[in-house]
């Protein structure tokens, strides 16, 4: 997550300079970089919710697993103890 946050930090930078060194009027200057930052914001979102989208598979995978280990746990302790 930190290098996206980085990559994303230098894609905006680069694009703001580029921009911002491009022989055009102000308001097409203007209009270039605002451009840029939005199809760039687009790009962090979809990545985000992505990143999001597995981040939760991977929490409701990891609970699933818990459940069913501590159920056998729990069933294991509960013979040993009729054993005892």
């Amino acid at each position: 997550m930190k290098n996206l946050g980085i990559f994303l930090t230098g894609a905006i930078t680069g694009a703001a300079i580029g921009v911002l060194l491009a022989p055009n009027s102000g308001e097409k200057t203007r209009k270039l970089l605002a451009k840029e930052v939005d199809s760039t914001m687009q790009d962090w979102e979809k990545t985000l919710a992505k990143t999001s989208k597995e981040m939760k598979a991977e929490y409701n995978k990891k609970l699933e697993d818990l459940t069913k280990h501590g159920k056998e746990w729990v069933n294991e302790a509960k013979e040993a103890v009729k054993l005892n």
